[in-house]
Order: C-alpha cells, then structure tokens, then sequence
C-alpha cells in the first residue's frame, strides 16, 4: 500500500509503547506513528527493532482504546 492510500497519524503518547519484536524477540519502542488498516479496519502501531533494524507496523487490542482517544483528539483539534 503506498503512503498516499494509507492514513498516518503520529502521537508522542505512542512512543512510551514497547512490544517484542516478531522476528527475533527484542524488545521494541514505538516511534510514535501510527498507519490505519483498511482490511482489518484498525490502527496498526509502527515499531523500530533496532537489532533488525526494521519498523514493523502491528496491531494489538491492548492498544486499542488508546490509539482511539488519540485519533478522537486530533479529530476535535482538527474541527477547531
């Protein structure tokens, strides 16, 4: 999906977020952007592993009601 076709959202609450990385199991931090899903209709977290050196965008229900408060913010801000 290219950057034109997908929604980008960045959030300094994000980057206090880790998560295990999925290919070798480091322990990752947010960067503090996030990417909507069209397929799953979600918010998927962008994370930097520094031993693959790799972002990887996933999605967690955990994170869910966050990244929700955070997109509602920008919304009203927005509408300000």
């Amino acid at each position: 999906m290219s950057s034109e076709e997908r929604k980008t959202m960045y959030s300094d609450r994000l980057l206090k977020l880790t998560r295990t990385c999925p290919e070798c199991g480091t322990l990752m931090n947010a960067t503090g952007k996030m990417y909507y899903d069209k397929t799953i209709s979600e918010w998927l977290i962008e994370y930097w592993c520094s031993t693959d050196e790799e972002n990887f965008a996933i999605y967690t229900p955990e994170t869910k009601e966050l990244v929700e408060h955070i997109v509602k913010s920008v919304i009203i801000n927005n509408n300000s």
